[in-house]
C-alpha cells in the first residue's frame, strides 16, 4: 500500500506533463486504484500528514468531477477521513452520499465498497446488511490483503 501512495506524486506530475490528467475518465480511474491503498495505511493508521491531505484532495476531486457514479468513491474515502479523524456526523453525511450514489446504476463492486463501508463504520441497516450478503454471495469479492489489519 505504502509503495503505491508513495508514487502518487510521480504519477500525477508525469500525467499533468503529457496532458492526460486533463480527462476525467483517466483521472477517475486511476483514483479509484490509489484510494484503496490510501485507505489500508489510514485504516493501519500509517498515513502521514502528505498522505492525509492528498487523500482529502482526491476524494474531493471524485466527488466533483469523477465520472459515471464513481463520485460514491470519494465519498467513501471520504466517510473513512472524517471517521478516523474522530468527526462522527461529517462520516455519517459523506458515508450517506455514498450510499445513495451508489444505490443506482452503479457497478456491484462498487455498491459492495460502499456498503462495506457502511459495515465498517457501524452504520449498516438490516437491509442494507442483506444486501451486502447477497453482494458477497453472488460475486464473492474480497477486500485486497492488509485491508483489514
Amino acid at each position: 500500500f505504502g509503495e503505491v501512495v508513495g508514487s502518487l506524486t510521480r504519477d500525477q506530475a508525469l500525467s499533468r506533463q503529457v496532458g492526460t490528467w486533463g480527462l476525467a475518465i483517466d483521472r477517475t480511474f486511476y483514483l479509484d486504484g490509489t484510494l484503496d491503498a490510501s485507505l489500508a495505511l489510514l485504516r493501519q493508521g500509517r498515513l502521514d500528514g502528505q498522505g492525509l491531505q492528498a487523500l482529502e484532495a482526491s476524494s474531493r476531486w471524485l466527488i466533483k468531477d469523477g465520472v459515471f457514479t464513481l463520485s460514491c468513491l470519494g465519498y467513501r474515502a471520504l466517510a473513512y477521513l472524517e471517521h478516523a479523524r474522530g468527526r462522527r456526523a461529517h462520516a455519517r453525511e459523506a458515508l450517506r452520499s455514498c450510499l445513495m450514489i451508489s444505490a443506482t446504476n452503479t457497478a456491484n463492486y462498487y455498491r459492495w465498497q460502499c456498503l462495506g463501508t457502511a459495515r465498517d463504520l457501524g452504520e449498516l441497516t438490516v437491509d442494507q446488511e442483506r444486501e451486502l450478503r447477497a453482494l458477497d454471495a453472488g460475486y464473492g469479492f474480497v477486500v485486497p490483503s492488509g485491508w483489514r489489519s
